[in-house]
């Protein structure tokens, strides 16, 4: 065998040279770092998988409907169909590729098991209030970032006329973002980075789960309930609370742009007050459930070989996240205006 074939096998062996020592078995720190940085490389790729397809799927997939006589046409099924067929691509081939790059650490039934119970009794009234404080907080952040001549432009969606039009436009802005997006950021990459402690699995997820929107006020807005909805899937042992929590806050969302597009006087005075019952709602619900339960709202972290801090350092130290937060920012400029 010769030099370099010697040095191959005992690196691919778990070996690592060490200066004045020679080859040596690897610790578990070492074999800890290793994996956690193959995590989080795979991991990555993926989220830039996704904000590829985000920005040119649609064309594509409009141009091969086109080769099997399926014109898209400016009719509403129509965009509604090649809206659908782009979610289920941009989102579902990341997840795709991911369940089979953490095929043996990540099932599909593991994470759809029945939720912890209680868990679903108190889900919902918490990320509503969340969700309603998110946006209050988003509200006022926008204000203050118009004192710089700075304008955030807001998303608007055109609500469909017509029963089954509008049921399909609900499905396409509900049901299928909650599902996807919950199994991709706290299905499979939630439940992979949890054998490296529930912290850095909580901040592994949000953080992509934020950094993914393409609108800063959505980023700002997105952070609490991410964080909600991360300590949901741990707390309840399933998927299945976060993506019906996920739907309560995209149905909230929905209902605000009707009331702002419904051309009623006092829709923002409207929203302002139901979000505030929401947040009285879940303060109340927060205080009686903590009183139940002692150990509710806490993360526990299962101590690894590698301190928190490394954890996040080997985080930002990786060239690929750098590469997903360049992305994001340069999407963000695009719906900011600089008012003279």
């Amino acid at each position: 065998m010769s030099k370099n074939q010697n040095n191959t096998y005992y690196a691919q062996s778990g070996y690592v040279y060490i200066n004045g020592l020679g080859f040596v078995p690897q610790t578990p720190k070492q074999n800890e770092k290793k994996s956690l940085i193959m995590c989080y490389n795979i991991t990555f790729i993926a989220i830039l998988f996704l904000m590829f397809l985000r920005s040119f799927a649609k064309k594509a997939l409009i141009k091969a409907l086109s080769l099997f006589g399926v014109a898209i046409t400016q009719s509403f099924l129509d965009s509604t169909l090649s809206d659908f067929l782009f979610n289920i691509i941009y989102l579902g081939l990341p997840i795709l590729f991911l369940l089979v790059a953490f095929k043996g650490q990540v099932s599909f039934k593991g994470m759809f098991k029945k939720p912890y119970p209680y868990s679903m009794r108190y889900s919902i009234i918490f990320i509503a209030g969340i969700y309603a404080l998110s946006k209050i907080l988003t509200s006022l952040f926008k204000s203050s970032v118009s004192l710089w001549n700075i304008s955030v432009i807001p998303e608007s969606y055109s609500i469909p006329q017509g029963t089954l039009s509008f049921v399909l436009f609900f499905v396409l802005v509900t049901i299928i973002p909650a599902f996807l997006e919950e199994m991709l950021f706290h299905g499979i990459i939630l439940r992979t980075f949890r054998k490296f402690g529930d912290i850095t699995a909580v901040f592994v997820s949000t953080f992509l789960f934020v950094i993914v929107n393409t609108k800063i006020d959505d980023m700002a807005c997105s952070v609490l309930p991410g964080l909600m909805l991360a300590y949901m899937a741990l707390r309840s042992q399933s998927i299945i609370v976060p993506i019906i929590s996920s739907f309560v806050v995209k149905v909230l969302s929905l209902a605000e742009c009707i009331l702002c597009s419904s051309g009623v006087a006092s829709s923002r005075l409207l929203i302002l007050i139901l979000y505030l019952v929401l947040i009285l709602l879940a303060t109340i619900g927060f205080i009686f459930h903590s009183k139940k339960d002692k150990s509710a709202f806490i993360v526990t972290s299962t101590e690894t070989n590698l301190t928190n801090r490394m954890k996040i350092s080997l985080f930002f130290s990786n060239v690929f996240i750098w590469v997903i937060i360049v992305i994001s920012c340069v999407n963000m400029l695009r719906y900011i205006e600089f008012i003279d």
